[in-house]
């Protein structure tokens, strides 16, 4: 394996192991020896990677940020735009736990009294709660989803879907939840009709 690639192996399995103890006692209660620890190196070799316990968070985030780029195509179909983007991550959840966590992180991240102003910016940068408020009042128009104020639906539809994640990270037993469970939150009647 070549010097570059070896590397690049050992920050993975830095920014995997992080991600753990990250979910697990939040960015503050995370002590870099702990990470450290976890993958078998000092930590003076650690910081040889991420300078700093911020810079790593960040590493982090920014991951989780190219990864909830959900709602950003122009779409005519409110009931698909939610739908088969919930699908998508599901499967991967059930194919690798480490995107549960990750769904945790993110959501830790944007909580400002916790968080590293910089971290905080950066993934405060995604709010899939506001970027779907105009969806869900695309889908009322549709008739497909609930009426109601579209904010707390969202807040509803995405605080649901978080208390799975939190779970489903520190719980291996549990089953990832079937989108149409979640997507009942959101559905009106007609919805329901629609969704079958």
């Amino acid at each position: 394996m070549k010097r570059a690639e070896q590397k690049e192996k050992r920050r993975l399995e830095i920014m995997t192991a992080a991600l753990d103890i990250f979910v697990q006692k939040g960015y503050s209660g995370t002590k870099t020896i702990e990470i450290a620890k976890a993958v078998g190196m000092s930590e003076g070799l650690l910081f040889h990677y991420f300078p700093t316990k911020e810079n790593l968070y960040y590493e982090l985030v920014k991951n989780g940020v190219q990864g909830t780029q959900i709602f950003r195509e122009p779409v005519e179909d409110a009931y698909s735009a939610f739908h088969e983007p919930l699908n998508d991550f599901l499967l991967q959840v059930k194919m690798d736990r480490s995107v549960a966590k990750m769904f945790v992180l993110m959501n830790h991240a944007q909580n400002k009294e916790s968080t590293p102003e910089e971290v905080y910016k950066l993934a405060s940068s995604v709010s899939v709660i506001n970027e779907s408020v105009p969806l869900i009042k695309m889908g009322q128009k549709q008739g497909v989803f609930r009426d109601g104020n579209p904010l707390t639906l969202a807040y509803t539809f995405w605080n649901a879907l978080d208390g799975n994640m939190q779970e489903l990270a520190r719980n291996h037993e549990m089953d990832v939840p079937e989108g149409h469970w979640l997507m009942s939150i959101l559905l009106s009647e007609k919805g329901i009709d629609y969704a079958k």
